[in-house]
């Protein structure tokens, strides 16, 4: 049963009709809601439609076979996290095999016994609404880091703003414009780690966009060896770089390069 009290959807494909009332009879005493298909293109079709929490699939059926229903679902990112239990009275490791292979999660042998298909039916849907969990999960931590670099940045854009115009504000002596200068290139710092963080939670969701461009890979190291120095001389550490005079070109984000 689901977060919302909905009953888990079961989907049961297979060409013969005595199978489908089988499975429905060994799992009608759950609270389960029941969608059932003939063949493969109709399941593919029904999966699309009602996105079960597992489907129960039967190997051998004419024309498209469950091999192929498993492998064009699991290769579908709409459908690849739904479990795909293979109903099967095949059971050679090359059958076995092929059905791993196709992306099926789990196997019950013809004719399937009621505690055990009860058992991986109930596993599966564990598996599932933990991927759920997780994707939800997800999709919140990125809410809350697009919230805390929005609410970081409008406030450092404004220090960075005055900065500058104090800054260049005719009259300022030497000692305040230089330490304006440094509040500016400290702001400057926190403002590109918190893009950092945004590019790192990006990366991680696959969502990055790279901006590749043929640099000089000798020169773009030395400016982020430049950057480290003195953090890392503040450390105690002593930063040697022994890089070649002739250019080295490449196609790289130049971003990532200097990322710490």
């Amino acid at each position: 049963m689901n977060e919302i009290n909905n009953p888990d959807k079961i989907l049961i494909i297979d060409d013969e009709s005595i199978i489908q009332a089988t499975l429905h009879a060994l799992l009608s005493d759950s609270d389960f809601e029941f969608y059932f298909a003939n063949n493969g293109e109709e399941g593919i079709q029904k999966v699309k439609e009602v996105l079960p929490d597992v489907i129960l699939l039967d190997v051998m059926m004419p024309g498209m076979d469950g091999f192929e229903v498993c492998h064009r679902l699991k290769s579908s990112k709409s459908t690849s996290y739904i479990p795909i239990i293979l109903i099967t009275a095949l059971d050679t490791p090359e059958d076995i095999s092929r059905g791993l292979e196709a992306g099926a999660d789990e196997f019950i042998a013809k004719p399937p016994d009621r505690r055990e298909l009860k058992a991986r039916v109930r596993s599966m849907l564990r598996i599932k609404h933990q991927y759920e969990e997780l994707e939800k999960m997800m999709a919140l931590r990125e809410d809350l880091t697009n919230l805390i670099v929005h609410d970081m940045r409008s406030p450092l854009n404004i220090i960075i703003g005055h900065g500058e115009i104090l800054r260049n504000t005719p009259g300022s002596d030497t000692r305040l414009s230089q330490r304006i200068q440094k509040i500016n290139e400290q702001a400057e710092k926190l403002n590109k780690f918190i893009n950092e963080i945004l590019m790192t939670a990006r990366m991680e969701e696959g969502k990055i966009n790279l901006n590749c461009s043929y640099i000089n890979v000798n020169e773009a190291i030395k400016r982020v060896v430049e950057d480290h120095r003195t953090i890392a001389e503040a450390r105690g550490i002593q930063l040697v770089a022994s890089i070649p005079s002739t250019a080295s070109m490449a196609l790289l984000d130049e971003r990532l390069i200097s990322r710490t």
